[in-house]
């Protein structure tokens, strides 16, 4: 609407892009400690007015269809504070006056006019130009915190402002533009113009700021900072109205820091002069390094890596539903992994990747290939919708969503059709909740019940983990450098020579903790090499290493010669209600199996899971709730000791929430057995 917004918000911005990209080069000295200060700031502003439903104020007469959106200036002047509040961090606060305008405009249809003579008549669109005009004067408000990212002095700034509006002026008018000279009732080109006070203006302007700044030294004490910040409205400018304003800010502020207080020293007792003793040449530059365990004290022989094989048998529920994008029942968009008839002769369930949505992917395949090996099994499909919208009992779509699993069954499994029967529904037996859309994403479904349960038993894929002990160390650097540490750069490698880490240190002389690869990547390595190089700051370097031995513990050595193997299975129970931690007939049967499994010498654990659905703390309850179900059920069964029980909720999200199956496989609580290796 005005050509010179974006004329000076462009200058604006190139100016200081130019300075806080450029500036660096000016300043190349080792930057003081940060102190506190004041200042004063100044902010003008490119404002943007976002509306919805938007025909103008209340209360006042408009024939504007409805306002797209508004522009205008800003303005802020006020008073700074900074305090620091760690090396990295610090508090910021401004207060002062803020002015912002707002202009409207929207050309509307508002019916025709006659013009011409009699013999030639001519129907014209008459058009009205509607304008609306404002100013806001407040007192504003805006705490935050900066972030200093790097040592050179270019910082985020995040923080809410908090407007209290202190006079607010408006006009109103519409323009009756189009023929010229067109005119109302009462013979003017311009009517339903007003002007005063805007009412019900919001007591409270709250917006949320992100931005940058550059510190630019002008003084032992005072401050140049050019800044770049985005504010984004959060609150309606005038109640019972959809207006939200919004400001780019690019300002300047003036700050003066609080010199740091200096002591002076106590004067010292006059002391004989002490023999100076005899010169040491020493390096300008040494480093030292140690590793050590993060969470034990390290043995003098000193730290290990140990890889243990671990023989690992995992029970997956399969997930009996196939979910459906809205108003589509083709199968073929789902996400799961479907075959042709060749390579559905040869599947096998034992060889599926065991990860559980992996499991879940061939989720028909896996009911195709159990019906093909039980030929007497039936099986009913029963299609879903989730009664909202175009869905809202159509049980037809519910239909041809069972339709469409049949015939993939059929075509490519070559199961008789007359094993499958088909029902249809609007939503399911035992809902998602369907006032959000997760729930009606899980709502739109297909849901396979059995003759028995021998086609919907678990799929159990065993495999062997390597898992590396510890799996954290800390390396430790002592750095003595003359003219002080430039840079400390840590790499782990193996044998080859092959690097498995590279890790920049944030601070020297301090310990860097390192992930140690998995067992995987160190099954065919006897030694990892630490090495540390250090710099100082006119690029003196020097080096130092430390290997670490790794020691494979396979399976058939610790049962040959230590007899300590260990056997892990993980059970995993769903599908749980969704806010239900009651057990089914199919928990129950999963359990029975558990607890066949546990010994006297069994170390269990149950850990109960959520969905991303709900806030933390009652996530965590739910699933508490979940894994004393399941306890109370394992009673008989469970060691005295050696019982670890714990609700996680949705502190920890174990698969995709963004699918409904992700979801529902969240809803769960995982059992795992560790039992001891008898001869």
């Amino acid at each position: 609407m005005k050509k010179s917004h974006t004329i000076y918000s462009g200058i604006v911005s190139a100016l200081l892009l130019t300075v806080m990209l450029n500036v660096s080069t000016l300043f190349a000295q080792e930057q003081d400690v940060r102190r506190a200060g004041v200042g004063v700031s100044l902010y003008p502003s490119v404002v943007s007015h976002s509306v919805s439903d938007f025909q103008g104020l209340p209360g006042l007469p408009t024939c504007c269809s409805e306002y797209d959106s508004g522009d205008g200036n800003g303005f802020f002047i006020g008073a700074l504070y900074v305090m620091p509040i760690s090396a990295d961090f610090a508090f910021r606060g401004r207060a002062g006056l803020s002015m912002i305008s707002a202009d409207f405009s929207q050309i509307d249809v508002i019916g025709n006019v006659v013009r011409g003579d009699d013999s030639n008549p001519q129907v014209l669109d008459a058009e009205s130009e509607s304008i609306l005009t404002a100013d806001l004067t407040m007192l504003n408000i805006s705490p935050g915190v900066l972030w200093y990212p790097t040592d050179i002095p270019l910082s985020v700034s995040a923080g809410f402002s908090v407007g209290l509006p202190m006079s607010t002026s408006f006009e109103q008018r519409e323009e009756l533009v189009h023929p010229l000279d067109t005119y109302d009732e009462n013979g003017e080109p311009v009517r339903n113009a007003f002007d005063g006070e805007i009412e019900d203006i919001s007591s409270l302007m709250l917006g949320f700021g992100l931005g940058a700044q550059y510190t630019l030294p002008i003084g032992s004490e005072l401050r140049l900072i050019p800044e770049v910040e985005y504010v984004v409205g959060v609150s309606d400018v005038v109640a019972d109205a959809s207006w939200k304003a919004s400001e780019m800010r690019f300002g300047i502020s003036v700050m003066y820091e609080f010199p740091t207080p200096t002591e002076e020293p106590a004067p010292k007792p006059v002391e004989p002069k002490p023999v100076d003793p005899p010169v040491v040449d020493t390096p300008p530059i040494m480093v030292t390094l140690d590793i050590q365990y993060a969470d034990k004290e390290t043995p003098p022989s000193g730290a290990r890596i140990v890889v243990e094989e671990q023989e690992v048998f995992e029970t997956f529920p399969v997930l009996w539903q196939v979910f459906f994008d809205e108003n589509s029942a083709d199968v073929s968009k789902s996400r799961l992994n479907l075959l042709t008839t060749n390579e559905a002769n040869v599947f096998n369930e034992s060889e599926i990747v065991p990860k559980t949505l992996r499991v879940y992917s061939n989720v028909l395949n896996i009911l195709g290939h159990r019906l093909r090996e039980n030929s007497s099994e039936s099986i009913t499909l029963t299609g879903c919708n989730m009664d909202l919208r175009d869905e809202q009992g159509n049980t037809e779509l519910s239909k041809n969503r069972a339709e469409s699993v049949k015939n993939y069954l059929v075509s490519v499994w070559g199961i008789d059709a007359n094993r499958i029967r088909i029902q249809s529904r609007n939503l399911p037996a035992l809902p998602s909740s369907n006032r959000r859309p997760d729930g009606q994403a899980e709502n739109r479904r297909v849901e396979v019940t059995f003759s028995s349960e021998n086609i919907g038993r678990p799929v159990v894929i065993s495999e062997i983990q390597k898992v590396s002990e510890p799996q954290l160390l800390m390396a430790v650097p002592t750095v003595s450098a003359k003219q002080g540490v430039k840079s400390v750069q840590l790499t782990l490698t193996d044998d080859a020579g092959n690097e498995l880490e590279n890790i920049t240190a944030r601070n020297a002389n301090q310990p860097i903790p390192v992930n140690v690869p998995e067992g995987r990547t160190l099954e065919n390595t006897q030694n990892v090499t630490f090495s540390v190089r250090a710099t100082d700051q006119i690029n003196n370097t020097v080096s130092a290493s430390r290997e670490i031995p790794v020691e494979v513990l396979t399976i058939a050595s610790k049962r040959t010669v230590t007899n300590n193997d260990r056997v892990i299975e993980k059970f995993s129970l769903v599908l749980f209600g969704f806010d239900d931690e009651s057990l089914t007939e199919a928990h129950k049967s999963i359990l029975d199996e558990v607890k066949e499994r546990i010994t006297s010498e069994s170390v269990v654990t149950i850990e109960g899971y959520t969905d991303r659905q709900g806030n933390l703390d009652y996530n965590r309850r739910l699933s508490l709730r979940r894994c004393n179900s399941v306890r109370e059920y394992l009673s008989s069964a469970l060691p005295d000791n050696n019982v670890r029980v714990t609700g996680i909720g949705n502190e920890t999200i174990l698969f995709d929430n963004n699918v409904p199956e992700g979801r529902m496989y969240s809803r769960t609580v995982v059992i795992t057995i560790d039992n001891p290796v008898k001869e």
